[in-house]
């Protein structure tokens, strides 16, 4: 705190005392630790959902990106710059960033059908026979609801949600089937 008539002196060590704190907050740069997973489909103007802890959500994108990973912490640091026209946002929130990414050849399943075992994730595809045969697979993504598959299923497959751990690979499934598009 300064008082009328402190002298504030430029490079003084000494009782360094701010003035004044200026913001502009009508647009704001958002920075974002991206998974290594996720890093390669960072690009510019790439659309980010972005949602306060009240609830707020705002859109953005990608402005540019750090193009290189922390070997620490196996993240990319990516810049997202959104519009702020009400200045809701101010400099130190927090905010959750959902990026809006383009998943070529992935598969999505409800994540019901997928099954942990000791192997690999897998699901169970139930053939035109209604026979039951394990496929191993790879998740891209997990969605909480549903799960996006990298490899192991093809589109229209039919897999079985919520199965038992009790039918076994070449048995009639007993479970509800979806087909997938």
């Amino acid at each position: 705190r300064s008082d009328i008539g402190d002298l504030i002196t430029a490079g003084s060590t000494t009782n360094n005392t701010s003035l004044y704190s200026i913001a502009q907050i009508d647009k704001i740069r958002v920075f974002v630790d991206v998974p290594q997973d996720a890093a390669m489909q960072m690009n510019t103007g790439t659309m980010a959902q972005l949602t306060s802890s009240g609830g707020q959500s705002f859109e953005g994108n990608v402005a540019r990106t750090s193009s290189s990973l922390d070997p620490s912490s196996r993240t990319m640091n990516v810049e997202v710059d959104l519009d702020n026209p009400q200045l809701l946002l101010v400099p130190g929130m927090s905010l959750n960033v959902t990026f809006k990414l383009h998943q070529p050849n992935w598969v999505s399943v409800p994540a019901s059908a997928v099954m942990f075992r000791s192997k690999s994730p897998q699901v169970a595809v139930v053939s035109d026979d209604s026979t039951v045969k394990f496929a191993d697979i790879v998740i891209g993504e997990d969605q909480g609801d549903v799960v996006y598959i990298r490899s192991g299923l093809e589109v229209g497959d039919r897999v079985a949600l919520n199965i038992s751990n009790q039918i076994d690979e070449g048995e009639i499934g007993r479970a509800s089937c979806r087909e997938r598009v």
